[in-house]
């Protein structure tokens, strides 16, 4: 990921975009590094609603076997009492109680008091955010970027400086602090300290310690802003703007191919060549509209939105869904509740509304039954234009029982069925959520056009002997099948001996 030296527009709001920016970013590490190290100043409380690192954390920095290793900096106490809480149990995640300054010492640091909740009192609740050493943040910063862009500025404002507290804290420079906890290699550099971040960077000494992403909140650094961005080319940096911030990549880095289909199969539930599967077609079947059912964490979800020319629609029975992916995502419509209910009536939303439905991508009820009729809903649907069907999880007995058991046949639309479009995986072992010895992903795909097939509907399984053959090697292979699969290789042995 090399972003470009020139500002990008976005649509999203501030906080989507960074998350997103910076998780493909450290996504594209762990494709080839074994460990990713992050740093980030300015760290809060750790999950509020704008951090741009707790989703990412909370995957890979838990468990067993955590891959990144996080050093979360906040001077604040009472707020770094709040940030151990987020953390606690993560072994690999190493919280420090200081102020990242220029110089060793105690300095007054501007903020609010802990008694005070601006979201209790109508207020955005992100003002509490805004403690900073520096004591013009809410007076000749606030005056000369958030006042022009934010409608109550001048009502925050006041309430803030009226509210204001100074509180003497501890200061180390990010040298020592590193040396402290004996890093010596940063992947992430990531600097939130509400107009102090230049002073940071001028401390480092790239030649010893040079991260492979920096990001810095640019927006409030005004003149300095030039001279901060010299001093980041001149050691080897390529700059890219979004939203309030600028990313930074190290010159020398090199991306992995394909890196928007890269990100981490927790999010996905997916595999590499499942994604790209998926991205082909999307690509291929430029939908007006596509629907998902069984959104998850919105991976695939973004994917079709970003392909759609008009809207994108998600199913799924999380009424959480909305939280982990909707923000900024301009073109998708959420549908809450239960498929079988939901689907028939989202079809004949798509109809009145005269929207040209694409692509369809079915991830939902995994059970034979919940597919079977998710299935037998969609294929009510008479297509204004090609609708490619693309069913995941085909490898998985219960799903593949219920893809074959629907009623395909009764649509007269439906002109091509290939159950092991991209044959799916055998699981010798337990991986997220598939279970040891078990079957899951691969996609099946149908393809509906909008006038009636001639003759019968051919039911193409070309990797019915690999399914098969996992089947009996799994957990989900009957008593019976395993009497049967063990009767015929004997009599195999047998006839090669006759």
């Amino acid at each position: 990921m090399k972003p470009s030296a020139k500002a990008t527009v976005v649509t999203e709001a501030p906080e989507a975009v960074s998350a997103r920016v910076i998780r493909t970013a450290l996504e594209s590490l762990l494709q080839t590094q074994s460990t990713v190290q992050i740093v980030q100043v300015g760290a809060h409380i750790g999950d509020t609603f704008n951090d741009p690192l707790n989703e990412f954390l909370r995957i890979h920095a838990s468990g067993p076997n955590p891959r990144v290793s996080a050093l979360l900096i906040e001077p604040v106490p009472f707020l770094f009492k709040k940030l151990v809480e987020t953390y606690r149990g993560y072994r690999n995640v190493v919280l420090e109680n200081v102020a990242i300054s220029d110089r060793d010492g105690i300095a007054d640091f501007y903020c609010l008091p802990e008694n005070i909740r601006p979201a209790e009192l109508g207020l955005p609740e992100w003002i509490d955010q805004l403690g900073s050493l520096r004591s013009d943040r809410m007076t000749k910063l606030w005056d000369r970027y958030e006042s022009k862009h934010h409608s109550a500025a001048k009502q925050v404002q006041e309430f803030y400086l009226k509210h204001r507290i100074t509180k003497s804290v501890q200061c180390m420079t990010l040298e020592n602090v590193l040396a402290k906890h004996s890093i010596i290699n940063i992947d992430l550099l990531n600097l939130d300290t509400e107009g102090h971040d230049f002073a940071i960077l001028k401390t480092i000494n790239f030649k010893q310690i040079k991260p492979t992403f920096i990001n810095y909140e640019r927006v409030l650094l005004f003149e300095e802003e030039p001279k901060c961005r010299k001093l980041l080319v001149n050691v080897g940096y390529e700059l890219g703007d979004y939203g309030q911030d600028t990313f930074c990549t190290r010159t020398d880095f090199q991306a992995v191919p394909f890196l928007p289909l890269q990100s981490s199969p927790e999010l996905w539930q997916m595999h590499p060549h499942e994604k790209l599967v998926l991205h082909s077609l999307v690509t291929l079947a430029k939908p007006g509209v596509a629907l998902e059912i069984g959104s998850h964490r919105g991976e695939s979800l973004k994917l079709l939105s970003e392909h759609c020319q008009k809207k994108a629609y998600s199913i799924d029975i999380d009424p959480d869904v909305k939280k982990h992916i909707s923000s900024g995502l301009q073109k998708i419509e959420f549908r809450t509740g239960y498929s079988s209910e939901l689907i028939p009536k989202t079809l004949a939303e798509i109809d009145r509304n005269k929207e040209e439905l694409g692509l369809i991508l079915l991830d939902g009820d995994h059970s034979t039954s919940g597919v079977r009729e998710d299935l037998k809903a969609i294929l009510k649907y008479e297509p204004k234009r090609p609708l490619y069907l693309v069913m995941h999880d085909s490898f998985n007995p219960d799903c593949r029982r219920g893809i074959l058991e629907a009623p395909w046949k009764t649509s007269e639309f439906v002109h091509y069925l290939e159950i092991d479009f991209a044959p799916g995986w055998f699981y010798p072992k337990a991986l997220g959520y598939a279970g040891s010895k078990s079957l899951w992903g691969g996609f099946a795909l149908a393809v509906l056009l909008p006038y009636k097939r001639s003759g019968d509907l051919a039911i193409r399984q070309s990797q019915k002997e690999l399914f098969d053959t996992g089947v009996l090697n799994s957990g989900h292979a009957s008593r019976r099948q395993r009497i049967v699969a063990a009767l015929n290789s004997i009599k195999n042995v047998f006839s090669r001996r006759g």
